[in-house]
């Protein structure tokens, strides 16, 4: 079990980092952490769990879950809301909020990997064998994914 623990220990934050750029959704995004944790070590055990199979079964699980709740959920007003912070906090927080709205624009696939990418810094070919795309294909999505994304904020 303690390799296990290591485990976790090693890839909890890498995957939180992915669920929150992906859904916009903190609360979510842990409980989708908690559930792919639970999954992994219930289905595969220790000896036998991956970050890429960890992300496959984060994935699947949101999938899951969007399919339950039949639509998007993004952060709420209140989570939005900066009050008692100092004006830098809320600068960044606003800004963070900016790119999770436009992220949301994109086609769910290119916000998928957009989100591996840059929220859980998986490398290109860890997010192919996840996606099960190829490799290159995964980093032109990216790139056209932070291109749009560019153009968007631009536009604002």
């Amino acid at each position: 079990m303690n390799d296990f623990t290591d485990f976790y220990r090693r890839h909890r934050l890498a995957l939180l980092n992915y669920l929150v750029h992906l859904t916009g959704n903190p609360a979510l995004a842990m409980e989708i952490v908690q559930e792919s944790f639970t999954r992994c070590l219930s289905r595969y055990g220790f000896q036998k769990s991956s970050r890429v199979l960890l992300f496959k079964i984060a994935r699947n699980a949101l999938i899951d879950e969007y399919r339950r709740q039949k639509r998007f959920s993004g952060l709420t007003g209140q989570e939005r809301s900066a009050a008692g912070n100092p004006e830098k906090s809320f600068q960044i927080r606003e800004e963070y909020v900016r790119v999770l709205a436009v992220m949301e624009t994109l086609e769910r696939e290119e916000r998928e990997i957009l989100a591996m990418r840059v929220g859980s810094d998986l490398p290109y070919r860890e997010i192919a064998a996840i996606t099960g795309l190829n490799e290159t294909n995964v980093r032109v999505k990216v790139h056209r994914a932070r291109f749009k994304i560019k153009q968007l904020l631009d536009q604002e």
